[in-house]
């Protein structure tokens, strides 16, 4: 019998931990009788959408961890990674899958109100955070003056890329999220947290070297952070807008 890699052998011993906890996965072609083919017209219009504007692809991440994160549940950036890993546990998913959906913050962009803290006065000490890299520290104030416009008026509020060094750029999707925590250079100081266990950070270095587990990782965790609290027959409702529910719209 072959032996497995030991990033491949730890990845496999976190799967079987977990997998008892796990919640049930969706069923596939759920539409089968009412509408046989919803899964490849979703599949795509999708593709066709994202042919056109790439930064579907990192809203359409956000809306899935949003959605399945439903009321209050949300972690929020400013959140201790302990207190995050245990909202996660809560609905049954593992430190293996944080670790695995925060490869996704190689996306997107982030609200400059979300990180003046870290950059001028971390933990209200006029100072920035002394744990960020020197470089990204002065990358990141020359994009966002101290007076940015906060979180309370996001839509003039100042953003820059979650990963400032993805080979993708900020709408594709690798494992470079992994190297450039290990490194020190998270954008987010929650996201910069994940090397404060090492278990994640061990599992972040399996990652940074075999991206192919990454995404593998990823797939799955996605698969179950949507099998979460799912709704079924007149339960829940369809949102006509949705940041509120239907019965709270004007």
């Amino acid at each position: 019998m072959a032996l497995l890699p030991r990033h491949s052998l730890l990845l496999l011993m976190l799967a079987m931990a977990v997998q008892a906890s796990a919640p049930p996965p969706l069923q596939r072609n759920f539409y089968a009788a009412s509408c046989p083919r919803a899964e490849a017209i979703v599949r795509r219009v999708v593709r066709r959408r994202a042919a056109l504007d790439r930064s579907v692809l990192p809203a359409m991440i956000r809306l899935h961890f949003h959605d399945c994160f439903v009321r209050a549940h949300l972690p929020s950036p400013s959140l201790p990674f302990a207190e995050a890993l245990s909202a996660f546990r809560n609905i049954g998913l593992s430190l293996l899958d944080l670790t695995a959906l925060l490869g996704s913050h190689t996306m997107g962009f982030c609200h400059c109100g979300l990180i003046l803290d870290r950059l001028y006065s971390f933990n209200g000490t006029g100072r920035s955070d002394p744990t960020m890299d020197a470089g990204l520290l002065a990358t990141l104030r020359d994009r966002c003056p101290p007076h940015t416009v906060t979180p309370q008026n996001e839509s003039r509020d100042a953003i820059v890329p979650m990963n400032l060094v993805a080979p993708l750029g900020p709408f594709g999707l690798d494992n470079s999220f992994f190297p450039t925590v290990l490194a020190g250079r998270a954008v987010l100081q929650f996201d910069q947290e994940l090397t404060s266990s090492s278990m994640a950070r061990r599992i972040a270095a399996m990652f940074a070297a075999q991206p192919r587990n990454f995404q593998k990782q990823f797939a799955r965790s996605m698969v179950k952070l949507g099998s979460v609290n799912v709704l079924t027959g007149k339960q829940g409702e369809v949102r006509l807008n949705c940041r509120r529910d239907n019965g709270t719209i004007i």
